[in-house]
């Protein structure tokens, strides 16, 4: 068994090391692929005479029935849901290293003496020329993940690594704001909501997520979320009363 240069062992001890194999195979279905080679490989040359031995001859094909249609199909449908999920181990490893670019740069900036606005809309606008976008839309992805990286930081890793989605992602940052925005919350203990509704995102969907999210969040929080919608809601209502509302 060989791979991108190396031998078996070298390789599944890449892949052990955290490298991504093409085909998603983890470094024990491999360890065991590298087994049953070693196996058949004996097979084959014991199916060699003594001369074809001497004379260096190739090792014969072992013999092995044809796939039925229903074994062919499962082998391709397997063969395409390792090599998804290859795909989406790789590309969850981009958007963490995209996000923690964008993190590093909008922290750079807001370290800058003076005012970080323009600054941030000028490596926006830099960035949104060699990109097509917008420049809102660049400072957009900057906030966000510099609120991801440095927030939500387990949240972050735990999407780099393939473990949650960026769904999921998106969903503990939208649920937890009031938290981040609660002064009257430890810094310890927000860390902990997010440890755990990672924890609950490894394990669940995202409607579920959401779901035990809210629940999660409200425990924590010094003024429930109930309470602060029906506040809202009453200071609508008399600014009604009083002839003029807010804009939304």
């Amino acid at each position: 068994m060989d791979g991108f240069g190396l031998d078996g062992e070298d390789y599944i001890a890449a892949i052990r090391a955290g490298a991504v194999d093409p085909f998603g195979q983890s470094a024990d279905e491999l360890e065991a692929s590298l087994d049953d080679f070693d196996v058949e490989l004996t097979r084959r040359i014991l199916a060699m005479t003594d001369d074809e031995v001497e004379a260096g001859a190739q090792l014969p094909p072992l013999p092995s029935a044809p796939l039925s249609a229903l074994e062919e199909r499962l082998r391709l449908d397997t063969e395409f849901v390792a090599r998804l999920r290859a795909i989406e181990t790789q590309t969850a490893r981009m958007e963490g290293e995209r996000r923690a670019l964008l993190a590093a740069h909008m922290q750079r900036v807001i370290d800058m003496a003076g005012d970080a606005g323009p600054k941030v809309k000028e490596l926006a606008i830099m960035a949104a020329v060699e990109l097509g976008l917008t420049g809102g839309g660049i400072v957009q992805r900057l906030t966000e993940a510099w609120t991801f990286v440095t927030e939500l930081t387990a949240a972050h890793e735990s999407a780099t690594a393939g473990r949650i989605t960026t769904a999921h992602l998106r969903i503990i940052e939208a649920e937890t704001r009031p938290l981040r925005l609660d002064t009257e919350v430890a810094p310890a203990e927000r860390a902990r909501v997010v440890d755990e509704l990672v924890a609950v995102a490894e394990s669940t969907s995202t409607s579920r997520l959401r779901s035990r999210a809210k629940r999660i969040v409200n425990d924590v929080l010094t003024v429930p979320l109930q309470i602060r919608h029906d506040a809202h809601t009453a200071d609508e209502r008399y600014q009604y009363q009083r002839g003029w509302r807010p804009l939304p």
